[in-house]
Formats: structure tokens, C-alpha cells, sequence
């Protein structure tokens, strides 16, 4: 029974990718030795309730999180310190391009006593962002905007967002895939398509020009 793992071998050093999937029983993991590492994925880890190391992942271009909910919390943790250090403030996550993660709290829940939103603790060099099964998200969050080098926004089962952020999406956007959302979300998608051109896939088809 897995319920702690520190990866201190000199060698994890040198590790690139980390995949961990299915271990209900693991509380607690160190990434600090994985200095290397660009892509991590995290899943099935429901007793996990801290990770340290985060802040040594400044290489970590992809990274991929379900059913493991205690990940939010030292993510968070460790962007916002990262965030008060002079020294680490642009060093964590820098490097982020592909975010991957069932849990919207990543997205959009205040941070210590500032309020400030989560999502601005995220890289503006983020270039693909997924939103999977929020059956209970009524809308994206503004500071989506944010994100000035996001490309790819998928949106999957998300039935109940009607609205896109009032301030709108960025304009580094090329790309958008909706499946089974909402009606109300197809129409707006397809008049922003319109209005900035961006490639359109509504569940499954590709919205002519």
C-alpha cells in the first residue's frame, strides 16, 4: 500500500515525464528532485493531500490532473508563493503550455486574504486549456482573457455555460472545440467565429467559413 513518495534519487533529475495513475492510498508526494520534468500527469490519487516540490517544476510544459483533488491546493499554494518571491516570481509555471485538470477551483477561487483569482496565477505563455464535465459552471472565468498566448479553448460536456467572459477571449485564440454544450453557447461560439475568424468545431463538426 503506496502512501508516500519522494523522489530524491539523483537521477530523477534527469526525468522528463511522470505519469501516476490509480493509487488511492497515496497522501503524500516531493517532486523536488525533478528538476527536468515537462510533463506530468496525475490521476486517480483521491487520498492525495500534499505535493511538494512544485514551485522546482519551472521546465513543466504539460500537465494533466484528475480524480486527484488535494493537487489543487498545493498548486495554488506554491504559484502564490512563488508569486511573492522576487527571485521565483517568473520562473513558476512559466514554461506551462497544455493545462489539463477536472477540478475549476484552479481557475477561479480566492487566494489567501488578496481574492485574487487563481487564474492569474497561471502562465501567460498557457496555449491549449480544457474544460471537461463542469455540469455545474454557468460561466467561463473573466480573467480568461488573461491567458495572452492561449490557442486552443475546448469545452466538453459543459451544458450549463451560456455566456462567454464579458471582457471576451484572448486574442491569441485560433481555436475552439465545443461538444455537447449548450444552444446557447453554439450561437454565441459561432457569431464569435464571425467576428475573428478563429477555426470553429461544434460537437464534432468543423463550422464552415
Amino acid at each position: 500500500m503506496l502512501t508516500s513518495l519522494v523522489l530524491r534519487a539523483s537521477s530523477m533529475s534527469t526525468l522528463t515525464t511522470l505519469s501516476l495513475k490509480e493509487n488511492p492510498n497515496l497522501a503524500f508526494m516531493d517532486l523536488d528532485s525533478c528538476t527536468a520534468l515537462k510533463k506530468l500527469c496525475i490521476e486517480g490519487c483521491a487520498a492525495m493531500t500534499s505535493l511538494e516540490g512544485l514551485k522546482t517544476l519551472t521546465d513543466l510544459t504539460y500537465l494533466k490532473v484528475q480524480n486527484t483533488p488535494g493537487f489543487t491546493g498545493s498548486w495554488l499554494s506554491a504559484a502564490a508563493e512563488a508569486k511573492g518571491d522576487r527571485e521565483e516570481r517568473s520562473n513558476f509555471p512559466g514554461a506551462l503550455e497544455e493545462l489539463d485538470i477536472d477540478d475549476v477551483s484552479v481557475l477561479c477561487v480566492p487566494i489567501c486574504n488578496e481574492h485574487e483569482k487563481a487564474l492569474l496565477l497561471l502562465p501567460a505563455s498557457l496555449q491549449q486549456l480544457k474544460f471537461d464535465r463542469f455540469k455545474h459552471l454557468l460561466s467561463l472565468p473573466a480573467e480568461l482573457e488573461s491567458l495572452t498566448s492561449l490557442q486552443i479553448l475546448s469545452l466538453d460536456k459543459c451544458q450549463h455555460i451560456n455566456s462567454l467572459p464579458a471582457g471576451g477571449l484572448p486574442a491569441s485564440l485560433k481555436s475552439m472545440d465545443v461538444y455537447r454544450c449548450s444552444r446557447e453557447l453554439n450561437a454565441i461560439c459561432r457569431d464569435l467565429r464571425r467576428v475573428h475568424k478563429i477555426h470553429l468545431t461544434i460537437d464534432g463538426t468543423q463550422e464552415e467559413e
